[in-house]
């Protein structure tokens, strides 16, 4: 019987010419089983990986960027909606109502002084929940 395929143990190459070859093997191997993860569930995947020369390779479907981009609106919605969370009833009313406060509005001097009161006031709160 033939030995097959012996296993190598995984180390660092000497030189950088062989650890740029092995990059450049091992980059594809990744980069196909990526793709075969994304045939096989259906799911987005993107894969970064920067070269020993500093040099970035990217592999992604639909794009790379349209994965990252993703990513990035996820975790900032998802972000928002901790934030929310975190503090609570009060700091989601009083988020609406700001939202709704047109400065323009204002009349004089005395009414932004009591916005400012008000804004104060909640700040507190705020912080009191934290």
């Amino acid at each position: 019987m033939g030995t097959g395929k012996k296993k190598i143990e995984i180390q660092r190459r000497e030189t950088p010419k062989q650890r740029m070859v092995a990059f450049s093997k091992r980059r594809k191997g990744l980069f196909k089983k990526a793709d075969e993860l994304r045939r096989v569930t259906g799911a987005d995947v993107g894969v970064l990986v920067f070269s020993p020369a500093g040099r970035p390779y990217v592999n992604g479907d639909p794009s790379f960027d349209a994965i990252v981009d993703r990513y990035q609106r996820t975790v900032q919605q998802s972000n928002d909606d901790d934030n929310v969370a975190d503090y609570g009833d009060e700091t989601s009313r009083c988020r609406r109502w700001l939202e709704a406060i047109e400065v323009e509005a204002f009349n004089d001097v005395d009414e932004l002084l009591g916005l400012k009161k008000e804004l104060e006031e909640i700040r507190e709160k705020v912080a009191k929940t934290r």
